[in-house]
Order: C-alpha cells, then sequence, then structure tokens
C-alpha cells in the first residue's frame, strides 16, 4: 500500500481545532500583507478623505476614548493592552472615531515587531503594521473601513514612512478583501503553532509578480 506523507500542519488542517484544543494543540493561519505606498494614488483621494474625516470628527484616540467603546470588545483585559501602548507613543498611535459619546470605530497603527498569534514575535521588514481594527456592528457597511486604512497610509507618508504591513487570519474574508482594495498584497502565509508550552511558526513566501 502506497504511504502518504503529510507535514505536521498539514495533518492538523485535517483535523477540527477545537478537539486539539482540549489536548493543549492549537495553530493559526494567516496572510502577511505589505505595500510600498504609492504618493501618487494616496494624494489623489486627499479631498474625500478630508470630507471623510471632517464628517466623522476622525482623531488620535485617548484611552478614555476607549472607556467609551463596547464593554464587551474593550475587556479590562485588553484595555489594558491599549493603555500600554499608549504609554510608547514612538511604537504605537491609535485613530478613530467617537460619535455621541461612543467609540464606534478604532485602529492602530504599530512601529515595532509583528506580534504573530500565541505570543510569537517576529522582526518588521516594513515600516509600519496595520493592527487590531474594530468597527461597532452599527457602524459596519458604511465605508469607515476603506476609508480609515487610507486614512493611515496618508499619515504613514506625512511622517515619512513607504512601506507598511497588515497581518490577517486567513478565514477572515471581508478584512482581506479590504486591505487587498487599499493596495496590500500577500507577502507570505505564516503557519503559527502551540503544543503545551512550546510554540513555533512556518513561513511560506508568496509570489507577488
Amino acid at each position: 500500500m502506497k504511504k502518504h506523507l503529510y507535514s505536521f500542519y498539514r495533518i492538523l488542517a485535517r483535523i477540527p481545532h477545537k478537539t486539539l484544543s482540549y489536548l493543549g494543540i492549537r495553530w493559526e493561519y494567516s496572510y502577511l500583507l505589505v505595500q510600498t505606498i504609492d504618493r501618487h494614488a494616496i494624494n489623489s483621494k486627499q479631498s474625500k478623505m478630508a470630507e471623510f474625516c471632517k464628517a466623522h470628527n476622525v482623531k488620535e484616540l485617548t484611552y478614555e476614548d476607549f472607556l467609551s467603546g463596547d464593554k464587551e470588545n474593550f475587556t479590562h483585559g485588553k484595555l489594558a493592552i491599549i493603555r500600554e501602548r499608549l504609554s510608547l507613543p514612538d511604537q504605537y498611535k491609535a485613530y478613530g472615531i467617537v460619535a455621541d459619546g461612543k467609540l464606534i470605530y478604532s485602529c492602530w497603527l504599530s512601529f515595532n515587531d509583528i506580534d504573530l498569534p500565541f505570543g510569537i514575535r517576529l522582526p518588521m521588514e516594513e515600516d509600519a503594521l496595520f493592527l487590531d481594527d474594530y468597527c461597532s456592528p452599527d457602524a459596519r457597511g458604511r465605508g469607515i473601513h476603506t476609508m480609515m486604512n487610507f486614512f493611515r497610509l496618508f499619515r504613514l507618508l506625512e511622517n515619512g514612512n513607504r512601506s507598511a504591513a497588515v497581518l490577517i487570519l486567513t478565514f477572515n474574508k471581508p478584512a482581506l478583501k479590504s486591505q487587498i482594495t487599499a493596495g496590500f498584497k500577500k507577502k507570505a502565509k505564516i503557519f503559527t503553532y502551540k503544543i503545551g508550552n512550546h510554540t513555533g511558526y512556518r513561513i511560506k513566501n508568496i509570489d507577488r509578480n
């Protein structure tokens, strides 16, 4: 009988996450997308972006702004992470929209390493990382996320940055589509895993030509 050899990550992909999580085995697949920022393309959207920012009062967020967000999303644990990030203004920037006293959208720029699942850190080759986008259910479907992508690209250009990256779980198709619309292209597919206390990752580069 002919034997078929499967790599470890392919075997895991055939078994439900939940079943193996009880055994202390977890894994995720992510796409790393990148782009070299096109100054002309971003500047061509400057007028539309200015109208959007004025209409929605886009701002750099403070810790108090996050306290007005959905308590089910912005838990005590997440707020602790946000407080820590905001104490490092050279490494993190948060932008968003507060409407009627409630945070309806938030997003981040990180100038640090890339945080992979399970606490794994990967050195970043690009200038900045798009991170932790949140949109309240009532604000979805209004094009906010697309415009905030372009807003962050514009802010990067203003500060002399020329490239950006974003990490997206492979099953998150809407987020993937949105970032591709903003000009990002797949650079790599990353497999991360945790078995007990042991973590690791495998990167497969994607041909972008």
